[in-house]
């Protein structure tokens, strides 16, 4: 990895903790609350369709950890969700073209549901492992809020996906067709 990649993903990193940054506080500030939309992961759908699939991985850690940051959520369930998230764009990738607006908004889309579910899942296995109860409403309010969080990350991919991968810094990670 040469100098200007390095700067790129630290770019990434600062880009996507004020994306978590930005969706805690508009989610406390305004009456959507929880479905407000997830920037960090459409920032991650939108680079990680334009790396080589062999860096995907790096965006999806340095991604995983800038969430990490601005969450109270088990680390490891964070990290993971980062690399669910990847894996769903990438699957999205192999499937349709990825210069498509729609493509790309559907791979957020998609990427939104699987980490909403994921973190579902994860609330619902940690409050049954305490006893403290409440598991299943746990993973219902995840199954209900699911679609709700993949629709608002495909619209905001859809409405601001090329200008996310714009972003200073970001140059480097681009691929010249976009």
């Amino acid at each position: 990895m040469n100098g200007s990649r390095f700067i790129a993903l630290l770019m990434l990193a600062i880009w996507g903790s004020w994306m978590c940054a930005g969706q805690a506080l508009f989610a406390a500030t305004t009456w959507t609350g929880g479905f407000s939309p997830d920037g960090s992961l459409v920032l991650l759908v939108m680079v990680a369709g334009a790396l080589p699939r062999q860096e995907g991985f790096g965006a999806a850690i340095v991604i995983g950890l800038a969430r990490v940051a601005h969450t109270v959520d088990p680390p490891v369930a964070v990290l993971a969700s980062s690399i669910l998230a990847l894996i769903a764009a990438r699957s999205v990738r192999r499937v349709v073209d990825f210069d498509l607006p729609m493509a790309r908004a559907g791979a957020a889309g998609l990427a939104a549901l699987v980490v909403t579910l994921w973190l579902g899942l994860v609330h619902a296995a940690r409050a049954s492992a305490s006893g403290a109860g409440g598991a299943g409403e746990r993973l219902t309010d995840s199954l209900l809020t699911a679609p709700a969080a993949a629709l608002s990350a495909a619209v905001l991919a859809l409405a601001f996906g090329p200008v996310l991968l714009r972003l200073p810094g970001l140059t480097p990670l681009r691929k010249r067709r976009w």
